[in-house]
């Protein structure tokens, strides 16, 4: 069982399609289930395709098929 007060890596934004070298931004889902980004980059300077890894999916959420 995870650790609900602690903030959870649910996702991951890169600026390489294999999810290599340092990624731009972490997505975090917090104890009251509040999402947050925080970026390594200021945001508004990425030019280009970016990639976002889902790391975790949302309970409930529906399935892509």
């Amino acid at each position: 069982m995870r650790d609900e007060i602690k903030p959870v890596v649910i996702g991951r934004v890169w600026r390489d399609p294999d999810c290599a070298g340092e990624p731009l931004a972490e997505q975090h889902r917090l104890a009251d289930g509040q999402v947050i980004v925080t970026w390594s980059v200021d945001p508004e300077t990425l030019r280009g395709p970016v990639w976002h890894q889902v790391l975790e999916e949302e309970a409930g959420e529906p399935s892509g098929s």
